[in-house]
């Protein structure tokens, strides 16, 4: 549906429109005509087609950062490759705009989407100091130290067609190809709705309110006949100050174009430019030259250089003996070039095109928007280019040419073959800025804070690693922090063999569950529900459980007592299938009892065998379970289990924790299990299967699994833990000792680069793997809080705190 600013639309469409809730109603001036006209575009579809002018079209696309300037060589090469091909596979009737949105992050923004939000309940009063030291920790390092930029990345599709479905037809088919090869390049790339290309618009031109558009809804239209969709994104003035400045709103703004070239194209220029801490927009439109007009324009050029050659030879030779090495040098060059250009347009694959490279930098005040012109101009000097102002263009050519709209009004161009334009690499590194995310820290390439919401994943299964000391439970903690403050319901279980997050217990009210032979804390690992299982029966998946547990305790099963256990079990549990009530589930002694009630002699010895644990000293495990299941937060502390007990008790806490996760799907809330010294639990093969089963089915069951390990050599050489290795869409890694980096750079094809961040001595300090990104972090948490006195688990910090 076409819109434009008539009554006589607008009116008729009015008909048929529900009264809008007058709460969400827009109030919107209509934008002078002058300024319309600078916009420069007649319409917007409905769909997100744009009619730029009679008989041209342009549709917008989206797309997401990859990294590349800290990747391999290999695999820049590879990503410049695909590029280069999708810019050879241009058609000549379409024209290309990519555009580059860098837009200073306004702190009060990052208040409202970032920092977590307080409770009113009284009861939440120690939770909300926790939450205020997290906000102002943020605000201090994210608000202060830095200009944090949100960076912006579109393709702008344009061509000339004789009317609206034949525009349709080329463009989106070409956008459908355009989306195949981004994502060749591990790049996502959406459509944009005539909504988000409003929104875009509206960010450049209102970056101080931006709010209209954002809200923006045909339907605003259909209730005013006097506005038009250029009203709800137009400034309130645009009026020229000189010949290189002009004022929109309350910004001051001006577009540069490169007027000179390098011989040469450095791939990183354009992450060059998109570091500078100033709002800025760059244009760069690509023209394709038919290949056989390419040839007849470089056979033009020579044919002429080549005259000029006989001429000057002709010239000079009457006088005096000339050769060729006394030509001029810009002569001998132009045919050399031109002779190379044309053996690369008829041998090597590459094609010609004409670029021209805008940049759109704005401020709040004109020394400010000086400023910003330097720096641009100082960074195009280091790369021996020279930029310069669009003097007396720029609002009637300037402004719509930086809009995401297909249009070039600047006749300032360059001829370039594939090889050249594709050095101008629209990746730089990837960003992680989710509203509402956990804070990981910094992003060490764009110095943007990290803020990350781990269910986002396809699979959230994740893993912390590093070094002993190098922080891996801090970040553990700081994570379980964020999901025990922000997810009301969540429920967060971490087996903690070594005792170290006790004081996050106690600072949560969290409950520790001591797991010992003189516990008072009892589990009972014949603890069922009729959702034990997924798909299979219950009780056949708790009996190999059972069986599981009885191998360990007698040290190994005979065939025969292996289905004996099998028919005890189902023997025990018919009272509890019968009522349904908790008090008939079985315990030990029953399943004891019951052995010695077999006719075989085998069951009577297994009975004998796992008698210590019925009434010996390792009876912990034959009684109800009295822990508290409601609590949210569960430390199963395993610190004083004995050897020959640890791996019974770590099968039962398994099978206890499962049992939450099965509770806690069925009222929908999520499940966080963080397991810490991961690889001990890998020399058990129940505990490795029931992690591999975790990990192939968590997202299913609402569970969110974390591994915390210090040694990742250990875990390769299992198969199983390897695979889970590979399946784990979160890591943070953190340093490395050399062999285990060496594994991590095979395994997720790290650059040297960024095998210099797990290298790195710095605590705190490493890579963010979420799915296919791959970010180095630094996260420094303030020591003066009561947070790091809760996550820290150093001698010194432990000492001290004790002595105050």
């Amino acid at each position: 549906m076409l819109f434009h600013a008539s009554k006589k639309d607008a009116t008729k469409k009015k008909k048929n429109k529900k009264q809008k809730d007058p709460q969400t109603t827009l109030t919107i001036t209509p934008a002078g005509k002058n300024v319309r006209d600078l916009l420069g575009y007649e319409c917007m579809f409905e769909n997100g087609l744009c009619r730029i002018e009679q008989g041209r079209y342009s549709v917008m696309y989206a797309f997401e950062d990859v990294s590349y300037q800290d990747r391999r060589y290999e695999e820049q090469f590879e990503v410049f490759s695909t590029y280069a091909e999708f810019l050879n596979s241009i058609d000549s009737d379409l024209d290309v705009q990519l555009l580059f949105n860098n837009r200073l992050v306004n702190g009060k923004d990052i208040k409202t989407s970032m920092c977590l939000a307080y409770s009113d309940d009284p009861n939440q009063e120690l939770k909300n100091e926790y939450r205020r030291e997290i906000n102002t920790m943020i605000e201090k390092q994210v608000l202060s130290k830095t200009k944090s930029i949100e960076r912006e990345r579109y393709l702008i599709l344009s061509t000339t067609a004789a009317n609206k479905d034949e525009a349709e037809a080329t463009l989106f088919r070409a956008g459908e190809a355009a989306i195949r090869k981004f994502e060749d390049m591990g790049s996502d790339m959406h459509f944009c709705s005539a909504s988000e290309r409003l929104s875009v618009c509206a960010r450049i031109l209102r970056p101080a309110d931006d709010t209209s558009a954002a809200s923006f809804s045909y339907e605003d239209l259909h209730a005013n006949p006097t506005l038009c969709t250029k009203d709800f994104i137009a400034p309130a003035c645009l009026d020229k100050i000189d010949a290189q400045t002009f004022q929109f709103g309350d910004y001051y703004g001006s577009v540069l174009s490169i007027t000179k070239y390098a011989r040469s194209v450095k791939d990183d220029i354009l992450a060059a430019f998109s570091a500078l801490p100033q709002n800025l927009v760059m244009s760069m439109h690509v023209r394709i030259i038919d290949q056989a007009d390419a040839i007849d324009l470089v056979d033009s050029q020579l044919t002429d250089m080549k005259a000029e050659k006989s001429h000057h030879m002709i010239k000079h030779g009457q006088r005096f003996f000339y050769t060729e090495e006394m030509l001029p040098s810009n002569l001998k060059d132009g045919i050399k070039n031109a002779e190379a250009l044309h053996s690369d347009i008829m041998n090597k694959d590459q094609k010609m095109f004409i670029q021209t490279l805008l940049f759109f930098t704005f401020a709040r005040s004109l020394d400010e928007l000086k400023h910003a012109r330097e720096e641009l101009e100082r960074v195009a000097r280091s790369y021996r280019y020279k930029i310069d102002p669009v003097f007396h263009m720029q609002r009637a050519r300037g402004l719509k040419s930086i809009l995401p709209l297909g249009v070039c009004a600047i006749p300032h161009e360059r001829v370039l073959t594939t090889a050249p334009l594709a050095a101008f690499c629209p990746f730089i590194s990837e960003e992680l800025m989710q509203p509402g995310g956990a804070y990981y820290g910094w992003n060490q390439l764009s110095k943007n804070p990290i803020f990350f919401k781990r269910s986002s994943l396809a699979a959230a299964n994740g893993m912390i690693v590093g070094k002993p000391g190098r922080g891996k439970s801090f970040a553990a903690k700081q994570e379980m922090t964020n999901t025990l403050l922000t997810e009301r319901d969540a429920s967060v279980d971490i087996i903690d063999p070594e005792r170290e997050f006790s004081a996050l217990a106690r600072g949560f009210s969290g409950e520790i569950i001591h797991i010992s032979s003189a516990s008072k804390n009892y589990l009972n690992p014949f603890d069922i529900s009729e959702d034990y299982s997924d798909d299979d029966d219950p009780l056949t998946v708790k009996t190999d459980f059972i069986l599981s547990l009885v191998k360990e305790m007698a040290g190994g099963l005979s065939a025969i007592q292996e289905s004996i256990v099998d028919r005890v079990c189902r023997i025990i549990y018919q009272p509890y299938f019968t009522s349904g009530k908790a008090d008939d589930l079985p315990i030990l002694s029953d399943f004891h009892k019951e052995l010695l009630a077999q006719p075989e002699e085998d069951a009577h010895i297994l009975a004998v065998t796992i008698e210590r644990y019925i009434t010996g000293s390792y009876s912990v495990f034959n009684h109800h379970t009295n822990i508290d299941a409601s609590n949210r937060l569960r430390i199963w502390d395993l610190k004083d289990l004995g050897k020959q007990m640890r791996t019974v008790a770590l099968l039962v806490v398994l099978d206890q924790v499962w049992n939450q996760i099965v509770k806690n799907r069925d009222q929908g809330v999520r499940s966080y299990f963080y397991t810490d010294e991961w690889q001990l639990l890998l020399k058990n093969d129940y505990a490795v299967n029931f992690y591999d089963e975790l990990w192939s089915r968590a997202r299913k069951w609402g569970a969110v699994p974390t591994a915390i390990t210090q040694n990742i050599a250990r875990v390769v050489q299992n198969e199983k833990a390897r695979l889970m290795l590979s399946n784990s869409d979160f890591m943070l890694l953190l340093e490395q000792s050399t062999a285990d980096a060496d594994i991590l750079r095979e395994l997720l094809h790290l650059s040297d680069t960024q095998m210099r961040h797990i290298a790195s001595k710095r605590k705190g300090a490493g890579l963010l793997v979420a799915g296919s990104k791959i970010v180095p972090f630094v996260n420094e948490f303030p020591q003066d809080t009561k947070l790091y006195q809760m996550f820290t688990t150093k001698f010194e910090d432990i000492r001290d705190a004790l002595a105050r």
